[in-house]
Parts: C-alpha cells; structure tokens; sequence
C-alpha cells in the first residue's frame, strides 16, 4: 500500500505551520496504514482537492463504503469529534469509528456525494441548507467544552479588539454595538454544526442532503446561517450580491423561525469573524464576500432600527 500526500495539502498547511505540523504531515503515510489495519480497510484513491485534513475513500470487510479522514491533533479536532458523535447522524454523516490518540475518524461515505451548489436554485438551495440547521440543532451535552458564539462576541467588543481596517469600515462598529443589544436578550443555545455551507452539504442516498464536516459550537440559531450567505457568490455580480446576501437571510428567518433582526446581527458579527485575522494584519480585499455580506447585513440592522 502506497499513501502518497497531496502537494497542495502539504503547501497549505505549512502556509501557517503549526508546531507539530511538520511531523504530522511525514506520520501520515503511516497514520493512515495503521487505520487501515486497525479497522480492516481497504484504501481508495484519495479524493481531489485536498487541502487540510487526509481524507480518502475505503472500503469496510463487509463491502459497505467509508471515509478515512486524518486529521491534526488539535482541539478543533476534538470539537469535531464530539459534535459528530453528538448529532448521531441526524442529518449529518455517522460517526462509525474513531481514535481520539490519532486523530483519525472513520465516516459514512455520503454518495453521490455532489455538492449542495450543483443544484443551481439558489431559493431551494437555501430551504435544503434551513431543514439541515433545523435537524442537527440541539441541547449542548452536558460538560461541553465546545467554543461559544457569546465568548467570541465579548472579545470582539473589548476596546482594543479587531484592530488594522475596523474603524476604516463604520459598519463594523454599528454591528457589534447592535449585536451587544440583541444577545442581552435571553434566547436559547444550541449545539451547532459551526460551518454550514454548500461545499458542506452534500447529496446522499440515506437522506436526500446530508452535512460534513461539523466544528461544533454552541450559540444562538441566527449565528449558524452567516457561512451560507457569504459563500458561492462568485457567480453573481458585484451590484447584485447585497440583494441576494439579504433575500438568503430573510428566507433562512423565515424558514428557522428567528427574528430577522437576530439573523442579520448575528450574521453580521459572525461575518466579521470569518475576516477576523485579515482585518489584524489589513490583508482584506473590500470586495471579499464576508465583507460584503457583512456590510450589506449591517445596513439592514440600520433599516430597521430607524
């Protein structure tokens, strides 16, 4: 058995190693033969595109399908690791097995497998995106150490926080003040998925739409939607983005039951995390989709405030 480790997954994580990383990259090969053997699997081509985490197809000893997935020892890992476990398959791929000391998983191999963008309606991709948040949301587990939403926010509205661009944008200012308002309303929390987006939904046969990859975080329902409304923009022009970012978050209130207020607070703050370490060191490009998505969500915030 050959493992060959992608260039481009190499290339990328060593962008901003990690102490540790280096290491990990080399003990792949041998992380993933002894996965294979651990759990009687037989290891497929990799899959294209890899650029954080190994992830290969399998096949198990009784013929079913799988997916092998190495990645990083880190507490993000260990935040995927339990909220997989916690949302049992509800609407997300089943947990089949897993070796906390490796950090290696084995997965339901969700097939087809296309993603949740190939659909190409946008309105219906946003319903299918609604129904999976409304599944997989839940009580936290008791004794959770899963990252908060409300911690986030505290930090973020601390004097000194998000230096470089923040006061060349007004907007992010007026949304964290918004936000602070909004969360002092006692709303309840749910373990969420963390990054929910069309390149994380995928087509299966046990459900129609099925999610990967959770992070795992506890907050408010409203701060789940924020990656879906920032990512697969690229299709629509520059002038028509602020539209289509507010009809996605209208439909997703709708559709979950929350405030429209709340999805664009929430949203908006949540849209400033994502650009969060760009904006430290002013690498940010204005036209950036969570900048864009960000602001157009916080006019909204101003439109209903007056």
């Amino acid at each position: 058995m050959h493992i060959e480790i992608p260039d481009a997954l190499r290339r990328n994580r060593m962008a901003s190693p990690t102490p540790g990383m280096v290491a990990w990259l080399d003990s792949l090969p041998s992380l993933v033969e002894a996965a294979a053997e651990r759990w009687s699997l037989t290891i497929l081509p990799a899959f294209d595109g890899l650029s954080y985490n190994y992830v290969v197809p399998v096949i198990r000893a009784d013929g079913s399908p799988a997916v092998l997935k190495a990645s990083f020892p880190s507490i993000d890992f260990d935040h995927e690791l339990a909220a997989t476990r916690a949302f049992d398959g509800r609407r997300c791929a089943r947990l089949l097995e897993a070796d906390p000391d490796t950090a290696t998983t084995l997965l339901e191999r969700v097939e087809p497998g296309d993603m949740l963008q190939t659909l190409g309606d946008d309105e219906a991709e946003v319903n299918i995106a609604a129904a999976i948040m409304r599944g997989l949301r839940c009580p936290p587990p008791e004794g959770h150490d899963f990252p908060r939403a409300r911690d986030w926010l505290a930090d973020a509205l601390a004097p000194d926080a998000l230096p470089g661009r923040k006061h060349e944008m007004p907007w992010i200012p007026r949304a964290l003040d918004r936000i602070a308002e909004i969360a002092a309303d006692a709303e309840p929390e749910y373990l969420l998925h963390g990054d929910l987006h069309h390149m994380n939904i995928l087509s299966g046969q046990r459900e129609p739409w099925l999610a990967i990859d959770p992070h795992g975080v506890v907050g408010d329902a409203a701060w789940e939607i924020a990656p879906f409304l920032f990512n697969n923009l690229e299709h629509i022009t520059k002038a028509d983005k602020p539209s289509v970012i507010r009809r996605r978050a209208d439909q997703f209130a709708d559709a979950l039951g929350v405030e429209r207020k709340r999805v664009y607070a929430w949203s908006a703050v949540r849209c400033i995390q994502s650009a969060f370490w760009s904006l430290v060191d002013g690498r940010i490009d204005d036209k950036w989709g969570a900048l864009v998505a960000g602001e157009a969500l916080a006019e909204s915030l101003d439109r209903r405030q007056t």
